[in-house]
Order: C-alpha cells, then sequence, then structure tokens
C-alpha cells in the first residue's frame, strides 16, 4: 500500500499520468513447490515476503511455476535485490520472434529486436494483434533486448590488412575473424602488419570474437512455467486467460477459477507470447545437423573442433576446415555442450 500510496502522491503534484505498479507473475506467488519425484536439486522461488529470490529443494518434476534455475531468472521475472550480475541475463523469448505485422488496418512505425543482426529496428504495425517483438520507441526495445555492440570486440570487424613486406617479408599461419560468416579463417600473417584481428589459433579467435548469441542462443529457454498444463485453479469464478501450450507451440486460452493453479497463467495473449514464445523450429536447430565432409580444394587449413552427435547425445571432437560454414560446430566442448544441452536427456 505504502508504494501505491506514494505513487499517487507523485502523480497527483508531479504530473507522473502514467506510473503504476509492475504486476508480476502470478506465478512469483505462490508457495515453492518441492515435486514429487525423489531427486534433490537447487533451484530459486520469489519470497513475496521479503521481496528477495532464495534456494530451494525441488524434486525434478511437478511443482508450480515459482520455480527458476538460476537466481538470475528469478529475478528478472519477479523482481527482488539488484545485482550487477544481472546484466548478463538472457534476453526474454520476445526478442527472438520475427516482427508481425497484426491484423487491423492501421499503420504506426514500431520497433523490434532483429535477432540476427542483433540490432532495434523499425517496422510498420498496423494496431492490433502481433506479438511480443513490438516497442512503442527505439528505448524500449534496447533496455529489454539489448544489441549486440561490445567494445571490446570491435577489432573483430575489421579485416588483417593486406600489407606487402618490403624489408623482412616472414610469414606464420594465424587466424582472423571475418564478421559477414561469423567463421574464424586461416591465413599468412606478416610482421609488416599491426592488427588487432589476428590470433594464434581458432580457438582464441571464436574466444575473443564471436559473438554470445550467434551460435548458442537458436534455442530459447523458456520458464518453468511454459512448460505446465493449463490449470483451471481452486474457486467459482470464470476469467478467460491464456497460457502456453507446449505441444502446440502456441498461446492459447483457457477458463480460469479465479485463484490457485499455477505459473502458466496469463491475463492476455501478449504476455503469454512475450515470456513463453513460440520460436523453437526444428528445421534451424544445428544439433539435429550433422557438420557437412566437405573437401577442401584450395586451402586445406584444419582445426580442432566439437560437434553435437543427436543419436548418442554427445559432443565429439573433429577436424573441421573452412571450406564449410557449418552451424553445428563449436570450439570447445563446454560451448558444444552449453548449445546443445536440450538434447543431451542424461544430463538433465
Amino acid at each position: 500500500m505504502l508504494i501505491k500510496e506514494f505513487l499517487a502522491v507523485l502523480q497527483l503534484f508531479c504530473g507522473l499520468r502514467y506510473v503504476s505498479v509492475i504486476k508480476k507473475p502470478v506465478a512469483c506467488y505462490m508457495k515453492p513447490d518441492y515435486g514429487t519425484c525423489k531427486r534433490h536439486l537447487t533451484r530459486y522461488f520469489y519470497n513475496d515476503s521479503n521481496y528477495k529470490c532464495r534456494t530451494f529443494d525441488y524434486s525434478g518434476c511437478g511443482g508450480n511455476g515459482n520455480n527458476f534455475d538460476t537466481r538470475r531468472e528469478c529475478r528478472y521475472l519477479c523482481g527482488g535485490e539488484y545485482s550487477s550480475d544481472d546484466l548478463d541475463i538472457t534476453r526474454p523469448v520476445a526478442c527472438y520472434m520475427e516482427p508481425e505485422y497484426g491484423n487491423c488496418r492501421k499503420n504506426y512505425t514500431r520497433y523490434f529486436f532483429n535477432a540476427t543482426e542483433g540490432l532495434c529496428s523499425s517496422f510498420v504495425y498496423n494496431g492490433c494483434g502481433g506479438n511480443g517483438n513490438n516497442f512503442r520507441n527505439m528505448g524500449k526495445c534496447r533496455n529489454l533486448c539489448g544489441e549486440w555492440y561490445d567494445p571490446n570486440k570491435e577489432s573483430c570487424l575489421d579485416p588483417p590488412s593486406n600489407i606487402w613486406c618490403p624489408i623482412w617479408p616472414i610469414y606464420a599461419e594465424m587466424w582472423y575473424f571475418d564478421a559477414g560468416t561469423e567463421k574464424c579463417i586461416a591465413f599468412l600473417y606478416h610482421q609488416c602488419a599491426r592488427d588487432q584481428n589476428v590470433f594464434p589459433t581458432c580457438k582464441k579467435c571464436m574466444q575473443q570474437c564471436r559473438r554470445a548469441g550467434s551460435s548458442v542462443d537458436w534455442y530459447i529457454k523458456k520458464p518453468v512455467a511454459c512448460n505446465m498444463t493449463s490449470d483451471y485453479g481452486d474457486c467459482s469464478g470464470n476469467y478467460t486467460r491464456y497460457y502456453f501450450n507446449a505441444t502446440k507451440n502456441r498461446c492459447l486460452r483457457f477458463n480460469y477459477s479465479g485463484c490457485g493453479g499455477n505459473g502458466n497463467n496469463f491475463e492476455d495473449i501478449a504476455k503469454c507470447r512475450y515470456l513463453c514464445g513460440g520460436n523453437y523450429n526444428p528445421d534451424r536447430d544445428p544439433c539435429l545437423h550433422l557438420p557437412s565432409n566437405i573437401w577442401c580444394p584450395t586451402w586445406p587449413v584444419y582445426a580442432e573442433m566439437w560437434y553435437f552427435d543427436s543419436k548418442t547425445e554427445k559432443c565429439i571432437p573433429f577436424l573441421y576446415h573452412q571450406c564449410a560454414l557449418d552451424r553445428n560446430v563449436f570450439p570447445t566442448c563446454e560451448d558444444c555442450k552449453k548449445a546443445c544441452q536440450r538434447h543431451m536427456h542424461q544430463l538433465q
């Protein structure tokens, strides 16, 4: 009540007409639920009494939506004390959706986050329908979805210079990052040039220059609540709500009693799409496609990399060459596991 009264005073004396209390998802107010299995996993829940995210013991199945893998996810969805670690949080699902024109006939300039380019861009919106990747101004888009720019990786955008070395033409095999293909490529480097986009190994090149979302963010991890079935609840009311149907990969309508239920419960379809989305596409899943075996006739330079084998559900090392432009290629085993952990059932 104190927060609402304070905001009311601000509205009265400062002219803040649109100030309001941000509503948390229903799941944030639920008690932590151990679940119905027998495992012991450390998870996080939002404690509404002290406004903090705390750990609890989770059995591995069942439970409710107030259940997060990390403290960061808990803070992001439900709030809580701020930490500098929150700056590294995964983007909301909506940021990876394609912009949708909508269903009406008006024309408004809106902004969406282009996950491929890592930038916020404008598009034409007709006034109704669409999805959560829709912002009234560029600032809101950048604030919620961010942009790829990283000053520590700016040198990766510049190709190495091609300077002839008349005095001391000593060459060495090195690697540079090609921003167009987002791959590290081997080349003969000479000592006359003083470029920053030059690395002794492919692994160091990839670690320094690869974008945070270029190869591992093809699958966006949804909140636990998105995988729950719709729950009518415990009261006798009849309210229209929306839930995410994981089987159909869509947000659908259902009837809600007014109390109880679980976190897969949204007041409008836009919130459902924003948090749970519907973006997974197996055809774009690199972990389901083996890297191509192309012979490289021009310059057969190889490097040890890793790929995910969906049949064995393991990350396997192999010799990778630069003729192929595969996405199921990772510089380390850890990167491979991080990208393809959804298919590694033995780790879940």
